[in-house]
């Protein structure tokens, strides 16, 4: 787990996300909406 927010009395827990460079299609939306993005 990254972190937890609480939003309308309800927490929710956020954890982190990995993306293969093989889903190119969400790498090319994640850019188009200038998504920061690293490369591990």
């Amino acid at each position: 787990m990254c972190r937890s927010v609480t939003e309308d009395n309800q927490s929710f827990d956020l954890g982190a996300v990995f993306v293969s460079s093989a889903y190119t299609e969400v790498l090319r939306m994640a850019r188009s909406v200038g998504a920061e993005l690293e490369k591990q």
